[in-house]
């Protein structure tokens, strides 16, 4: 995908909108580097210190320049009269000591959500159907994986053990999901 330096002024056309882009969620932020509008940013820490620095300074190219200098941060000229204006003061850099910068990583990284990371319903659109009940997702239903989602519905194994035992990501393994399971292992899975 094209990404423009010009960010939100690229829809809206007003001069005050260059260098704005939308603030994603920070929901599972940890786990989705690389970062920045650009992914031009690795680590949490590297995206901390670029804050702390008020911006990046690029050498060479046609980007280069002093990022902290950056005249968009300041305030609104007058072709933005008409259109609020949200710079913040920490645009312009700041200080944290070493473990308040990992306070904050550790923070960040506490946002991660694993149930969501690995539940299925949210899981790409256009893979190839998961197989239910195929455990270890070869794509093949074995006897030892209908036990096991068995055991599941009957509460004596964990959800964690065969997340394709529940197909509609409720949390348990239903009748009609084992009965789609033992289907799968008497069909073959699509």
């Amino acid at each position: 995908m094209f990404w423009s330096w010009q960010g939100v002024k690229e829809h809206t056309g007003h001069a005050c909108d260059a260098g704005k882009f939308k603030t994603l969620t920070l929901r599972n932020v940890g786990v989705t580097a690389p970062y920045m509008h650009d992914g031009s940013i690795a680590t949490l820490e590297a995206v901390i210190d670029h804050y702390a620095a008020g911006g990046r300074t690029i050498a060479d190219g046609p980007d280069a320049g002093v990022g902290s200098m950056n005249p968009y941060k300041g305030d609104c000229d007058s072709a933005c009269q008409f259109f609020p204006c949200a710079f913040s003061q920490f645009l312009r850099g700041f200080g944290l000591s070493a473990s308040e910068k990992q306070d904050v990583v550790n923070f960040l990284e506490s946002l991660t959500d694993e149930e969501f990371l690995h539940n299925r319903q949210q899981s790409d659109p256009y893979a190839h159907p998961a197989c239910p009940g195929d455990c270890n997702e070869d794509g093949s239903v074995t006897v030892d994986e209908l036990v096991f989602s068995v055991g599941l519905a009957l509460e004596r194994n964990t959800l964690s053990g065969c997340l394709l035992a529940d197909q509609n990501g409720d949390g348990d393994a239903t009748i009609g999901e084992i009965v789609a399971a033992v289907d799968a292992a008497l069909r073959g899975c699509p």
